[in-house]
């Protein structure tokens, strides 16, 4: 039982971090927006992701 919560305690520590890092929390709210603008690209396999990243 203590080794759960303090695994849910180091869990909540790693959530605080990450909301405190400002350019993170940025970057998330444009990807929603984004998102919500339709600027996706889907891609169906692992290729069509490599080649997205390479052109």
């Amino acid at each position: 039982m203590a080794s759960m919560y303090e695994q849910d305690i180091k869990d909540f520590r790693e959530e605080l971090s990450l909301l405190r890092n400002k350019g993170l929390m940025k970057g998330l709210e444009r990807e929603e927006e984004d998102i919500k603008a339709g600027r996706v690209t889907v891609c169906k396999n692992i290729d069509e992701m490599q080649n997205f990243w390479t052109r």
